[in-house]
């Protein structure tokens, strides 16, 4: 007996898988917007590193498709351990053989073992096997179905990479990565035949299903499965993949009567005893007499097929049972057979004819599918048959009908309008007073749309077929059994999805169903993202390189302006994952208003990428694109470019998406040159998506405020501009520069709220503390460093004033629309660095204002034409000059007399012993200034006398010195001595120089036109030239000449 605790338990089982369907539906349609905020990764096969395991994504190019897609092999040889890296198969049946780089879909696809006892017992091994105690057309044990739970692995399958090429005969094929199950290959002995198959699975870039896509049926070894891996887009253009009918085999009609023994009760006999119905085929193994469509005759398999015997009620595994007959003696009280079942239990056949005993066909158990274990459609069992009618006559009338097959399909996308078919079939025979079979259950479909929902386009069948009808005779003949509903497992969609179990067949001319049973719905569930399931899969669209955009310009700004991305593609890391050649990066479509000018860009390569040094677009100014990358798995390539932003583009927010294409290898599976079947495959960041916001520009109106920035020496810090005034000069290191800019608001109708100028202290220079100050406008005056004290201060390294009306310590005030309160100037002062950078010739600078609801904009350099640009400031070489008399020759002497020691002129710091001179100041810088410095011997000079001069100078301060030269007029009252030009450098030898210039402009004494450089007082004297030449910063010397005094 069974217990009520046990009937309950068994219904809430089935209660909750029916609740079960409804919640996963509702979730299915009500989270796809949150899907597409945060698109998931859908768990793949991965390797011990934890990194997916991949083929060759787009190796067989894209197809237009009609007709079988896949190649079968038998599984050979008897067990293929978990952990194996080869498998051995038998002949394939296909267009092509295996290569190198294939994909492969390894299936258990029978593996069960049953209890085989004539008892309650038969199937799973329990006496209790409600849920249909004591229900009206059932027995008193209820359903006897299922099998054990150990040795159970049929539907365990996984998806793994060929390493090695085999024909269709068949052979071993090396993988590149082991095995996660182990399986199982045997014929009928003790338990039912255990069967596995290989499977060819192409892999398109994108697929178009305009006719029908088909399986070859499961013949007991191979087929009855589609499988198909698209990287791309997979497009339904009212086309279909058809598995219906594919899947397990119904049991066999025969005529049989005159039976010994046996009783109407049994569970399980044999093919032999010549009573009862026949078993279907099923995951626990294949009965002797099998259903053919293409027959007119049972299929013999020759062998019994499950222990105990083939014949009998019981359903072993999802099979259908046979109906047992209620006189098995004559075999003529006809019961029907059960149905096949798969995510539905299968519906029992009907009542036995005259005597109505509840022992027809057992409906097959539920199979515990998951998106990682798929079985087909249990067949549906036979009715008894002793009379033969129907067509043919020979009791083949009352055969059960196939289950549907299995359909696996990942893509990037799916698209169009189409069907996806794995109905379990309907007996298609009509016997008069004979039982009729039972109806295939659904069949099982794994859907996964990396990329996209799945649309409404889409239609997906796993319905258990009809049980068989008769007409009865003229009295109540047991119809067939409903077969169960499939399983579906499905990515986030908005598909119709039809799941229901068979009705059960009908009997004396369709008044009744006579004890028949409707199959129970198929499952339907998500495929979660966990790795605890569809981690036996691998995906072409999930192996792919992926792209990535972003954009480091400030955002909110206003047009016109420039916007600067970032691309990188990537091709994540996995010694199983395919190297990406020929790669492609598109900016698919820059925004309305955005253009590219095509430059060199110098592209960042990590990880191994490679490609071209520079690369310059080769597509259109709104799509550029970039090409011939090479990326390994771990590698990286990120191109950098900006995008000009047309004046008057619409205020909004903008974003961008990127489409990076390549051709694939995958040098663990020994391919490293590009299959000739590939195609280019593409992946796509997609900037529409709401979650991705990395890329996206805000354009918001442009400001009225204008901002004239100038700058202006104010501090000659070294006196190397002498005499020269301020305005005149060029800045040299140490110098002060002082910044003046004027805000403006333009217009005469809009006031502007909340204005901030914040500017940046340039690099080089360091600011001047104290000399903050609004100089015109409101809350003019000088301003404190420190922050919160009033309308300024000096923050880390920038200048920051709050200016116009109302402005404070914390928020900027308002530039009217009036001559008397539109404009703001503020100052602040820097000093040039000392010693500046090597290669430093120019401080650039530039302020920032913002104002509330509008863009920034940036300060202009009113003296050059170009707008809204940093105000620059040339930095001078500092060349240091000191100018003494060393020598005196006197009147009648044939020797100059030196004149030594160290003399300090106060008011001049080029002299200064801090100043670093190399030799010190005080050792190298020789001569009197003064004639009182001139030591007794020689004397101060006198008319006829000549006068030694000697101007030493240094090169400091961090920049080189470009074609330094030297001029000195001879003072007044004295003439040029003939010969006494000589020119030192950096310690060396002293050289002399030809008074007479090889030619214009070069080193020698001048007396009519003299070179540029000569800019100081003419004497009429004539002047001393001398050309250095390029000195870097350190470079030191000094020029020398005598001059007669008159």
């Amino acid at each position: 007996m069974k217990s009520l605790t046990n009937l309950i338990m068994r219904r809430q089982k089935r209660l909750l898988r029916t609740i079960g369907t409804t919640i996963a539906t509702t979730t299915l349609l009500t989270s796809q917007s949150l899907w597409l905020l945060n698109k998931p990764v859908f768990a793949d096969k991965v390797d011990g590193s934890g990194a997916p395991i991949c083929a060759i994504p787009g190796k067989d190019g894209n197809i237009t498709a009609t007709t079988q897609l896949n190649t079968y092999y038998i599984g050979a040889g008897s067990n293929v351990a978990a952990g194996s890296t080869s498998v051995s198969v038998g002949a394939g049946t296909g267009a092509s053989g295996i290569q190198k780089g294939d994909l492969l879909l390894i299936i258990q696809m029978q593996g069960a073992d049953i209890d085989s006892t004539n008892t309650n017992s038969y199937g799973d091994g329990s006496a209790t096997n409600n849920p249909n105690q004591g229900a009206i057309n059932y027995p008193a044990n209820g359903v006897v179905n299922g099998n054990l739970t150990t040795n159970f692995t049929a539907g365990n399958f996984e998806y793994a990479v060929a390493a090695s090429d085999v024909g269709l005969s068949g052979g071993t094929i090396t993988l590149t990565s082991p095995l996660v199950n182990s399986y199982g290959n045997s014929d009928f002995a003790t338990q039912g035949q255990k069967r596995y198959q290989v499977i060819r699975v192409p892999q398109y870039n994108n697929l178009d299903v305009t006719g029908t896509i088909i399986a070859t049926p499961w013949n007991g070894q191979t087929g009855g499965i589609v499988a198909v891996d698209v990287a791309g887009k997979l497009t339904f253009n009212g086309g279909q993949i058809n598995a219906n009918g594919l899947g397990f085999r119904g049991g066999a009609g025969r005529k049989l009567s005159v039976a010994t023994g046996g009783s109407n009760t049994d569970i399980v006999t044999l093919s032999s005893f010549n009573a009862n119905g026949s078993k279907a085929e099923g995951i626990a193994g294949t009965p002797r007499y099998l259903y053919d469509p293409t027959r007119t005759i049972p299929l013999d398999t020759t062998v019994e097929g499950y222990p105990g015997g083939s014949y009998g009620r019981g359903a072993p595994g999802n099979a259908g049972g046979g109906g047992t007959d209620g006189n098995p003696s004559n075999n003529e009280e006809n019961a029907g057979g059960g149905g096949g079942s798969n995510g539905g239990l299968g519906g029992k056949g009907g009542k036995t004819w005259r005597s109505a005993l509840p022992f027809g066909g057992d409906g097959g158990a539920v199979f515990p599918a998951s998106a990682r274990r798929l079985v087909l459609g249990g067949g549906g069992g036979a009715g008894s048959n002793n009379n033969g009618t129907g067509t043919p006559g020979n009791g083949y009338a009352s055969s059960g009908a196939p289950g549907g097959g299995i359909v696996m399909v990942r893509a990037g996308t799916i698209a169009g309008t189409g069907t996806i078919n794995a109905d379990g079939a309907t007996p298609s025979m009509l016997p008069a007073n004979d039982g009729s079979g039972g109806g295939g259950a659904g069949g099982s479909v794994l859907v996964i749309s990396q990329n996209s929902t799945i649309p409404g386009g889409i239609t997906i069948n796993a319905s258990g077929g009809k049980g068989g009808t008769n007409t009865g005779g003229g009295s109540p003949h047991g119809p067939g059994g409903g077969g169960g509903g499939g399983a579906v497992y499905i990515s986030p969609n908005t598909a119709t999805i039809n799941l229901s179990g068979g009705q059960p067949g009908t009997t004396n001319n369709e008044a009744t169903n006579f004890g028949g049973a409707t199959a129970g719905s198929g499952v339907i569930g998500p495929v979660p993202t966990t790795p605890t399931d569809a981690t036996t899969s691998i995906s072409g669209a999930g192996c792919l390189i992926e792209a990535a955009k972003t954009t480091s310009t400030p955002n909110p700004m206003a047009a016109p302006g420039t916007a600067t991305y970032t691309i990188t593609v990537s091709n994540p890391s996995g010694s199983n994952r395919p190297e990406a050649r020929e790669v492609v990066i598109i900016d698919d479509s820059l925004p309305a208003g955005f253009t590219h000018t095509a430059v060199p860009i110098t592209p960042v390569y990590t990880g191994g990428a490679s490609g071209p040094t520079t690369v310059t677009s080769t597509g259109t100014a709104s799509k550029p694109e970039w090409k011939d990358f090479t990326i390994p798995p771990g590698g990286s390539v990120s191109i950098t470019f900006n995008a000009d932003i047309a004046n008057g583009t619409a205020p909004g927010k903008y974003n961008n998406s990127v489409l990076a294409s390549a051709k694939y290898v995958n040098p663990s599976a020994g391919v490293t040159t590009v299959p000739n079947t590939a195609v280019t495959v593409s992946t796509t960041y997609d900037g529409t998506v709401p979650a991705n916001t990395g890329e996206d520009v805000t354009i918001i109106p442009s400001s009225t405020l204008t901002a004239d920035k100038t700058v202006a020496l104010v501090v000659d810090s070294d006196k190397s501009g002498g005499t020269t005034p301020l305005q005149n000069q060029v800045p040299t290191p140490g110098d002060i520069l002082e910044y003046t800019v004027v805000v403006k608001n333009t217009s005469t109708t809009i006031s502007r709220n909340n204005v901030v100028l914040k500017d940046t202290i340039p690099p080089n220079t360091t600011y001047v503390s104290g000399t903050l100050e609004i100089s015109a406008g409101a809350n003019d005056g000088a301003k404190s460093d420190t922050s919160a004290n009033d309308q300024a201060e000096f923050a880390g390294s920038q200048v920051v004033f709050r200016l116009g009306t109302g402005a404070s310590s914390t928020t900027g005030g308002t530039l009217g629309t009036t001559a008397a309160d539109s404009t703001s100037t503020i100052k602040f002062r820097v000093k040039v660095n000392d010693p500046l950078a090597n290669g430093v010739t120019t401080v650039s600078n530039q302020a920032v204002i913002s104002s509330d609801g509008v863009g920034d904009i940036k300060s202009d350099d009113p003296v050059t034409p170009t707008v809204s640009d940093p105000t620059i400031s040339k930095i001078a070489p500092r060349v240091r000059l000191v100018k003494r008399i060393t020598g005196v020759k006197k009147f009648g002497s044939a020797t100059v007399a030196s004149i030594g020691g160290y003399n300090d002129l106060a008011a001049d710091v080029n002299d200064d012993t801090t100043v670093g001179w190399t030799p010190a100041a005080n050792t190298y810088l020789l001569g009197a200034i003064t004639g009182n410095q001139i030591p007794v011997n020689p004397g101060v000079p006198a008319p006829k006398d000549e006068v030694e001069y000697t101007i030493y100078f240094l090169v400091d301060g961090g920049i080189p010195a470009q074609s330094l030269s030297f001029c000195d007029f001879v003072p007044a009252n004295q003439t040029y001595v003939s010969g006494t030009m000589q020119l030192n450098l950096n310690g060396g030898a002293t050289n002399s120089i030809t008074d007479n210039p090889p030619s214009a402009g070069e080193s020698g004494f001048y007396t009519v036109t003299f070179p540029a450089a000569c800019s100081g007082t003419n004497n009429n004297r004539g002047a001393a030239y001398f050309q250095v030449g390029n000195s870097n910063s350190g470079s030191y010397g000094f020029i020398r000449f005598r001059a007669t005094i008159d």
